[in-house]
């Protein structure tokens, strides 16, 4: 596809910023707004920026925080809000169009989750519909920092939250995370050195808890002694006060002890730039996303959107959780690693109330067995909870877990999705259940690595263009039909694709639907026809 996909990413920023742009404008227009986020960390700093924005236009908000969205929370917001209400979605929403069509109020969605469906949104910013790529190039916190600094420059401060969000989703430092990165070190937020990509604290306490990365001296004080003492660094010393030099064998040594894995994932989660919030009340930015992933396990929502806007009374509290989290974690990944089975193309785990799946999944596939993608499935309060995770090595083979983990979930009554690289998703309660599903994921895994997977969506039998041609030199060396498909952004909707050639630009539908043909080239073109009459109506003013 051309378009976007054969723009260069300066662009595709570009456009991405201009969604921001007109977010930015469309909130402003209202003075009360009910803002809606995702439970992790990335989502917790997606609130922190927006309550933020909020605060400095005066405009009143409500918050509410879930881990999904479905049809009865959907109908809690319906029955909360007067239909006058701005709803704002942050790193949630993408993958909910059906859901949310029921509700009355205008929304706004803040997310870089794939889009399922035709939002109901009257906004949209997400990376994916301008050709960026969701689940490493910008997080939901990042989406949520554009929008917030097209608001107003002065919250360019929120670029420190944002950088947190892109930690805590375990994000890489590319493309628009860069370039928001270089503006939170350009005004100052945020400041980095060189390292092992852990939080603060005594070198013998940093590797007894932390888990990335999860080594085979974690959590084992004898071997920790011995491995320090080895490197001639002294236990109690505090990472962050460690020169370069000792800070630089260390990382050798810890990068040593990977390279047996030939994980390229291991190596750039284990040692790289730490970040150091330099406006937040936890400087250093692995302890920050680890504290609010900790508050996402406990449901301790308040104190973790208290912490990032800046109230010191949660901060021992906040610490105390993260790290009795971290010590249990280590405990439990002793015990649950080695209970992993092995299918053809998985690795998976199968319990019931594990504590934290995700952080078990991302264990297992960096730093035990990165040559397959893994799953763990974890069993409690009436319902099984899918966390799978894949790698950028097998993502170019083809993988991609969103698609997967949905149809494999929908085919034994569940749910899921999420990125190519990492997904989740509900299943019905049972064993039985759960190897029905691993059993049809493995089908599918396995026909996406070897390069015969299904298409997931319905058979096409019906198609469609639409074409802008520029007849005017005016017309022509304005590049008008590029600038208003451009703008339309046609290629956030389900089965089209654009094409932009010099002098024309095409817009091309298909559907196994007739109607979603046509309603769709007719949404187009009265949305064409109204852009057309501004650009007259301006010009006619300019030349009066």
């Amino acid at each position: 596809m051309v378009n976007y996909q054969s723009m260069p990413e300066s662009e595709k920023i570009r456009h991405l910023k201009k969604q921001a742009d007109s977010a930015a404008r469309f909130i402003k227009q209202y003075s009360h707004v009910c803002l809606v986020t995702h439970n992790d960390s990335d989502g917790l700093t997606s609130a922190a920026i927006m309550i933020q924005a909020f605060q400095r236009e005066s405009i009143t908000y409500y918050h509410k925080i879930f881990p999904k969205l479905d049809a009865s929370l959907v109908s809690v917001l319906a029955s909360s809000y007067p239909e006058d209400f701005l709803i704002v979605f942050c790193d949630i929403g993408s993958g909910q169009s059906e859901f949310l069509s029921a509700l009355p109020n205008p929304m706004v969605i803040l997310d870089h989750h794939v889009p399922v469906g035709k939002s109901p949104a009257k906004v949209v910013v997400n990376p994916i519909t301008v050709g960026l790529e969701g689940s490493y190039m910008i997080s939901g916190a990042g989406v949520s920092y554009l929008t917030a600094r097209a608001m107003r420059a002065e919250n360019v401060d929120l670029s420190s939250l944002a950088v947190a969000g892109m930690i805590g989703d375990r994000q890489l430092m590319v493309a628009a995370n860069a370039e928001i990165l270089a503006e939170a070190k350009e005004a100052g937020v945020v400041v980095s050195r060189h390292g092992l990509k852990v939080g603060d604290g005594k070198l013998f306490d940093v590797f007894m808890r932390t888990t990335e990365p999860y080594l085979d001296i974690t959590g084992k004080p004898d071997e920790i002694r011995s491995f320090l003492a080895g490197l001639n660094l002294d236990e109690n010393k505090n990472i962050h006060d460690l020169s370069d030099a000792d800070m630089n064998r260390l990382c050798d040594a810890v990068l040593a002890k990977l390279a047996p894995l030939d994980s390229p994932d291991a190596v750039e989660a284990a040692a790289g730039e730490i970040y150091y919030l330099k406006n937040q009340l936890v400087e250093n930015v692995f302890d920050l996303a680890g504290i609010l992933d900790s508050c996402s396990k406990d449901d301790d929502f308040e104190a973790a959107i208290a912490l990032c806007l800046g109230d010191a009374s949660v901060l021992d509290k906040c610490f105390e959780n993260y790290r009795m989290i971290q010590e249990t974690l280590v405990k439990n990944l002793e015990t649950v690693l080695p209970t992993a089975r092995q299918l053809s193309n998985l690795s998976y785990i199968y319990g019931k109330d594990l504590h934290s799946a995700g952080n078990i999944s991302t264990t297992y596939i960096r730093y035990v067995n990165p040559s397959k993608p893994f799953v763990c499935l974890n069993e409690n309060d009436g319902v099984t909870r899918i966390s799978s995770r894949g790698t950028r090595g097998l993502i170019k083979q083809g993988l991609d877990l969103s698609v997967a983990v949905k149809i494999a979930a929908e085919s034994v009554g569940g749910s899921g999705g999420g990125h190519n690289i990492a997904s989740g998703g509900l299943l019905p309660p049972g064993n039985e259940t759960a190897v029905a599903f691993m059993n049809k994921l493995n089908e599918i895994v396995g026909e996406q690595l070897s390069g015969n997977s299904k298409k997931s969506a319905p058979a096409v039998r019906i198609s469609g263009s639409v074409c802008f041609v520029d007849e005017t030199d005016s017309e022509i060396e304005e590049k008008l039909s590029e600038k208003l498909v451009v703008s339309l952004a046609p290629d956030n909707l389900y089965g089209t694709k654009t094409t932009i050639r010099d002098g024309c630009s095409e817009v091309f539908m298909e559907s196994d639907k007739i109607g979603s043909v046509l309603s769709t080239a007719d949404d187009l073109l009265m949305n064409a026809d109204g852009a057309v009459r501004v650009k007259k109506a301006s010009e006619k003013n300019d030349e009066k």
